[in-house]
């Protein structure tokens, strides 16, 4: 998935993702059980020879079945191109060598928002797993209880993080720690990722923070994320 080197839990959440689909492919508790040891902890399960044979064995004939599923879901992750403000759309949102005032001035009266700085696809790519770690990396113990995105819906996530597994685009906004550019006429610490999975881009852009707030759903937070150089 190419993810940013600290985002761990984003990590777990791709296991859990994974025994979720197996789970679902699996017949009988014992095979579900043995996925959970597995992907997730050391279980009593994996020293029991006589459980663990003809489970393995299920599971086995199941498992190619079980990974066209989970390609199909978190799969769509993999191999996303995150391109650097001077690649996208010859430079459309970075003007190199102007001041945050004069940005704010030249994005008046609806011209494109600007970064501050020419970001590299390995910043945009650790802000954007940061983000997914922050956003749906849950208490591991909940998580391991039930693996399943009704694990998100105690936090209210769930209905956003379905878009990301089963929509052909979704967005999300967050906020940097400092200033990232302007927009709107409006010096902004906020960010918009913009994911098509179809095309296997994602194009970041800066928002106002009013902006920001509207494009995640109502009530989720806006999450404060390292972006970049500061």
């Amino acid at each position: 998935m190419a993810m940013s080197a600290g985002s761990g839990r984003a990590r777990i959440i791709l296991d859990l993702e994974w025994v979720r689909v197996v789970e679902s492919w699996a017949f009988e508790r014992r095979e579900a059980t043995l996925v959970e040891e597995v992907q997730l902890f050391d279980g009593p399960m994996l020293g029991n020879f006589d459980e663990l044979v003809p489970a393995t064995g299920n599971l086995k004939l199941r498992r190619s079945r079980a990974v066209t599923d989970y390609l199909a879901r978190f799969g769509r992750f993999a191999g996303l191109t995150f391109n650097s403000p001077s690649q996208h759309n010859a430079g459309k949102h970075l003007r190199p060598g102007k001041r945050l005032e004069e940005m704010v001035a030249a994005t008046t009266g609806g011209a494109a928002a600007l970064f501050l700085h020419d970001h590299s696809a390995d910043e945009l790519r650790s802000a954007f797993w940061m983000w997914i770690d922050f956003a749906f990396g849950l208490n591991t113990e909940a998580s391991f209880a039930k693996p399943d995105e009704e694990n998100f819906a105690m936090e209210g996530a769930g209905p956003f993080w379905r878009s990301f597994l089963t929509a052909n685009s979704s967005r999300f906004a967050l906020k940097s720690m400092a200033a990232i550019g302007a927009s709107e006429g409006e010096a902004t610490d906020c960010v918009c990722f913009d994911v098509s999975f179809g095309a296997r881009t994602v194009h970041a852009f800066p928002v106002t923070e009013r902006k920001a707030l509207a494009i995640n759903p109502p009530g989720f937070p806006l999450l404060g994320v390292e972006f970049g150089r500061q």
